[in-house]
């Protein structure tokens, strides 16, 4: 089991203590500004899928606040400084999408939303309620010393219909991966990982096995993702011409990232 630690700061590694930790709200205090109706301590569904080559997957659910959910162990100039950048970068340009307003993303709204959707989903990884992470501490560390999209990880925006979980929803799928012949490694190596906030969907998938660009499978995806990064240095529309309809089709977004069964074959 990985743990993340409780004396370091998660993304520069700096000693932190009672008068330097910081707590940082996973969605920003501007996203819940967009839903006053919502309570600060309204909880929501959050869901993890597990799976190792050749082991049955394991689905864990747990309730955990929609806006006032926070992650510790952060120093407070990476919560202060670091964060609130990537969040008045993104903001913006969320904002629209958030409130279902269509809108044209140039590759550089792609590149901001992008670096938003990767700390999102890294500080999503602090709050499984066993501590383990399938994005080791050390992509955490690469994210905060480069501020850019950590190697191999790619984003796709969909457009959600809000039938389902609401205001806020995370789906995750952890692999650990091994090319065959190889043994399994202890850890996870491999995600996948589904926010909505409102109606905006972003799906992050990654691996430390392989860089290399991962393609998503198009079993029931074609017309409801675009994808944002790597970026194609055009400008993108969004929403897509089909949306993804409740519960079901979050998970499904997370489903076809694939199986650890089948890796390497």
């Amino acid at each position: 089991m990985q743990a993340t630690g409780s004396k370091r700061c998660v993304y520069c590694d700096s000693p932190i203590g009672a008068h330097t930790q910081s707590r940082e709200h996973v969605f920003a205090d501007w996203i819940a500004g967009l839903y006053p109706e919502v309570p600060r301590e309204e909880r929501v569904d959050y869901v993890r899928k597990s799976q190792a080559p050749g082991a049955t997957t394991k689905v864990e659910e747990w309730e955990d606040k929609a806006f006032n959910l926070r992650v510790k162990n952060l120093c407070r100039p990476c919560n202060s400084e670091f964060s609130s950048q990537i969040e008045s970068d993104a903001q913006p340009i969320l904002t629209p999408l958030i409130l279902g307003q269509p809108r044209r993303l140039s590759p550089d709204d792609q590149m901001r939303v992008s670096i938003w959707a990767m700390k999102t989903i890294l500080n999503l990884q602090l709050t499984h309620p066993d501590n383990r992470l399938s994005i080791p501490l050390s992509e955490f560390r690469w994210f905060r010393k480069n501020t850019w999209m950590i190697p191999g990880e790619q984003i796709w925006l969909a457009a959600y219909d809000g039938t389902g979980d609401w205001p806020t929803s995370y789906h995750h799928y952890a692999l650990a991966l091994a090319p065959i012949g190889q043994d399994v490694p202890g850890d996870f190596n491999g995600h996948a990982a589904v926010i909505t906030v409102g109606y905006v969907a972003t799906r992050g998938t990654g691996n430390t096995l392989e860089r290399g660009t991962i393609t998503p499978p198009e079993a029931g995806l074609a017309g409801s993702i675009v994808q944002i990064w790597p970026a194609s240095g055009q400008d993108v529309d969004w929403p897509p011409p089909k949306k993804v309809e409740g519960h079901a089709g979050l998970r499904h977004l997370v489903d076809t990232f694939g199986d650890a069964s089948a890796f390497g074959e």
